[in-house]
């Protein structure tokens, strides 16, 4: 397998695609995710999946395009950490601190969150599964911030040792592996068993479909006999995916084993990777993912995700005294009142202190 020399272009259709993301997963947490939610939002979970095949591809493009240079490994790293940690280590520690001390002074609207140590390495997936306790309402969401930090620390690995021929089958391999390892630890812990969905392999099956997803894109042979006829092949593997959520919202009355937790979430990423190959692939028409709004989401998306469960916790508990709920009238209001003000301090962040950083990290080239 040959890859041809990198072409550093920036797919814009993919940062409204990151957008329109962050906006369902946000929609989720606040309006469904929640006692008296509404269901037509509970869908939001999708975004999740579709920023972990983002990730793959994106990730696994740039190493791809690079594998071989000197400084291959310190280029990588360098420039994720001035992406990822510090606005992470800027928030996320104080607001664990914070719930500690409150919790500490009786405000019990607020859940003990995991160990300070889960938070600083990205291993709150693992406190997790280890303690069958997800940390709260208001640090949650980062769960998957650790499973695509792990995902970092591998994939460099599996591009830089594992043979370009074999690679494909390598990354096809591991997903196969995610839905057989749910179904193992679904069978000997129960359906509830929260490390289904948050420990690494467990769902790395999405992010390898889209590190697939690159390879496709790079490789003529596999782009050529897989977007023939407009894509044909992909839409109908997009079409499948998609008719596959319905099941998986409604599995257990089909299964014993929850359809979204086992297969499901592999058929998803499949779907993601396919309309990711058909975006920049100009196979669909993706002129809603150029809009502004979308674009600017996508920019703020990082921080908007850091910071958009932390806001609506404390709003609600310090204005009610209770977790976010949209029973009544002013709790709807107030969380609706979340939503600006989380993007308001994510777009700061980006704007005064974020993007400054990621510049500095662009600073270090490869070869």
């Amino acid at each position: 397998m040959v890859f041809p020399p990198p072409k550093p272009t920036r797919i814009l259709e993919l940062d409204g695609l990151r957008g329109l993301a962050v906006i369902v997963v946000v929609l989720a947490h606040y309006l469904a995710e929640v006692p008296h939610g509404f269901f037509p939002f509970s869908l939001g979970w999708l975004g999740v999946d579709v920023f972990f095949a983002l990730s793959g591809f994106l990730i696994a493009g740039i190493l791809i395009d690079n594998a071989g240079c000197k400084n291959y490994f310190t280029t990588f790293y360098v420039r994720r950490s001035c992406r990822i940690f510090p606005i992470y280590f800027l928030f996320i520690p104080p607001v664990v601190m914070l719930i500690g001390q409150l919790r500490q002074s009786g405000y019990d609207w607020l859940e003990q969150p995991l160990p300070m140590l889960g938070y600083l390495t990205y291993t709150q997936n693992i406190f997790m599964a280890w303690t069958r306790q997800n940390g709260g309402l208001a640090l949650l969401p980062t769960w998957t911030l650790a499973v695509e930090e792990q995902f970092y620390m591998l994939l460099p690995l599996l591009v830089a040792f594992v043979p370009k021929r074999l690679l494909l089958k390598t990354f096809l391999l591991l997903i196969v592996l995610a839905p057989a390892l749910r179904c193992v630890l679904l069978y000997q812990f129960g359906n509830d068993y929260v490390g289904v969905n948050c420990l690494l392999p467990c769902r790395w099956d999405t992010l390898f479909w889209g590190a697939s997803a690159a390879i496709v894109w790079r490789d003529p042979k596999l782009k050529s006999m897989l977007l023939k006829d407009n894509g044909k092949l992909l839409k109908a593997v997009l079409i499948i995916a998609i008719w596959v959520v319905p099941l998986m919202l409604f599995s257990k009355k089909f299964t014993d084993i929850p359809v979204r937790k086992s297969i499901g979430l592999t058929v998803v990423g499949l779907g993601s990777a396919s309309y990711i190959l058909l975006v920049v692939s100009k196979n669909v028409s993706a002129r809603i993912l150029l809009s502004r709004p979308l674009k600017f989401f996508g920019t703020i998306s990082y921080g908007l995700y850091l910071v958009h469960q932390p806001i609506l916790v404390m709003l609600h508990g310090f204005v009610f005294g209770t977790s976010p709920d949209i029973e009544t009238l002013p709790q709807i209001l107030l969380t609706l009142s979340a939503l600006p003000l989380s993007v308001a301090i994510a777009w700061l962040s980006w704007t005064f202190f974020e993007s400054k950083i990621v510049s500095f990290g662009h600073r270090f080239k490869y070869g």
